[in-house]
């Protein structure tokens, strides 16, 4: 599939280089012809207005190249770098953010980490097949969107989401896990198509222009924070599986 992908993607890149190299050779010719103008400026009109008349046609297919080139461009970036099942960034789009954000740790910026994960969804796929568990995916996230900006959020694989977000404080973010909390009770509560019940476990962290040094240290403490809360989740409800997920389980992004 990755094999698939990268050659669609080269493709793109092609047709894109191929619609610049003609954006190019019209720039070139309306030039041309802007010159061409300017030294028969002393000619009769009827030929100074034929070429003003293959300018304004150059200028049309030049703004239907740019508004083409620009739709292709959205498609491959949307190819490269949305999660397709749930319409989240996905784990390429999380890595170029945190590589910016370690490129930018000296400057102290603030900014905070949560970290998002479905609990039981092992379950779900086992006991009602991965058709199931997509919908368990998608609705997750469905339900972390009307919560969180969606910019600011991740799929990070099968059953993890990740929000990284500027400044936000402790009180801030508890009220939006209260929030979440209740979006995914009314849910439950309300969902009357699934089989199975939504639970998120959550965990959050900000960063520390004391002793943070690279990105992966506000995470850490963010991920502990989750599995903790994870851990209250799965002593209330014996026999849940407490495995942990590793990024190579089903229903990846």
């Amino acid at each position: 599939m990755s094999r698939k992908r990268f050659r669609y993607f080269f493709s793109q890149i092609n047709d894109l280089r191929n619609t610049i190299e003609e954006l190019l050779i019209s720039i070139d010719n309306i030039n041309c012809l802007k010159s061409n103008d300017n030294d028969n400026k002393t000619k009769n009109s009827k030929n100074t207005n034929k070429n003003v008349d293959n300018i304004d046609t150059l200028k049309d297919e030049i703004d239907k190249m740019e508004t083409d080139l620009r739709h292709k461009i959205e498609i491959v970036h949307k190819q490269a770098f949305i999660d397709r099942l749930t319409s989240l960034k996905n784990r390429a789009a999380y890595i170029d953010t945190i590589n910016l954000i370690d490129s930018h740790m000296k400057e102290e910026i603030p900014f905070s980490v949560a970290i998002f994960d479905i609990c039981g969804l092992k379950n779900i796929n086992d006991d009602l097949g991965h058709e199931a568990g997509d919908m368990a995916i998608t609705d997750a996230a469905n339900i972390l969107k009307t919560v969180f900006d969606k910019d600011n959020l991740y799929r990070f694989g099968g059953d993890e989401f990740i929000g990284i977000f500027n400044t936000i404080s402790e009180i801030e973010m508890l009220d939006l896990f209260s929030k979440l909390d209740k979006e995914i009770h009314n849910y439950n509560k309300n969902n009357r198509i699934s089989k199975f019940s939504l639970n998120i476990s959550k965990g959050w962290s900000e960063y520390n222009k004391e002793t943070d040094l690279s990105y992966r240290e506000i995470f850490k403490r963010a991920d502990t924070a989750m599995y903790n809360d994870k851990s209250l989740y799965y002593k209330k409800h014996a026999g849940a599986d407490r495995r942990r997920k590793t990024n190579s389980d089903q229903n990846t992004g």
